[in-house]
């Protein structure tokens, strides 16, 4: 037994949609995406919107499905909340780096305050030491002298003008 494969003249493709979804005016779809006119032309131009032409008052006019209005809004939306979310991340990346930008500057200063300490107390300690190492000198220049001359400092050989 034989297929017919052969299309019946009735059942040939139509240029328009059999099963109508609901479409929209192209002033209507602009109005519910709040943008202009031309920008809905242009993006069912695109392919972004979907939609057909249908024959019109000044030649053939489009149709946009609601639907596909509808999908495109939500993907605006979203698109939408990503900008914000990225704002929203480089706002405080920003902050983020701006504190590292003072704690660096607090840090600095610190650092040249500790310096600065640092070396009071090296010349302080360096003060100290002579004073010590004047005192040990003498202490070992008495050491050599006799108890004598310890004792009686006024006594012959033992000027000392300490």
């Amino acid at each position: 037994m034989a297929v017919n494969t052969e299309v019946p003249r009735s059942a040939s493709p139509s240029p328009y949609p059999t099963e109508v979804a609901e479409a929209w005016s192209v002033s209507r779809t602009a109005q519910y995406l709040q943008m202009s006119d031309r920008n809905v032309r242009r993006l069912s131009s695109d392919g972004r919107l979907s939609g057909y032409k249908v024959p019109g008052r000044g030649g053939h006019e489009w149709r946009i499905l609601k639907d596909s209005a509808q999908a495109y809004k939500q993907r605006q939306q979203v698109d939408n909340r990503t900008q914000i979310v990225q704002v929203s991340e480089s706002e405080h990346l920003q902050k983020f780096l701006d504190g590292l930008a003072e704690l660096s500057e607090a840090i600095g200063g610190y650092t040249a305050q500790v310096k600065e300490s640092q070396q009071e107390t090296v010349e302080a300690l360096a003060g100290v030491l002579d004073s010590r190492l004047e005192r040990i000198e003498r202490l070992l220049e008495q050491n050599h002298r006799s108890i004598w001359q310890r004792l009686w400092p006024w006594s012959k050989g033992g000027t000392d003008n300490d």
